[in-house]
């Protein structure tokens, strides 16, 4: 129970009764990944209203987004 993180008693049983094995997974990262593509989307969205509005594109901003693409990169092959 202490290395599956579960507390309920019945609900370890049950777990192991139904399927014999628990497996345990560490979302950390992908939380990370989320966070970062979530970030991007918001800076895009932000840019194309601007574009659409002003006919005008920000070219640093593309830089701001290539550093983010950069940090997931980094996160993903962290881990592989």
């Amino acid at each position: 129970m202490q290395e599956a993180r579960i507390k309920n008693k019945s609900a370890y049983l049950r777990k192991m009764a139904l399927d014999g094995y628990i497996i345990r997974q560490d979302y950390g990262v992908l939380k990370g990944v989320v966070y970062e593509l979530n970030h991007i989307g918001n800076n895009l969205n932000q840019m194309t209203k601007i574009a659409n509005t002003y006919h005008d594109i920000n070219l640093s901003e593309f830089k701001v987004i290539e550093g983010d693409i950069k940090k997931i990169w980094r996160l993903l092959s962290s881990k592989v």
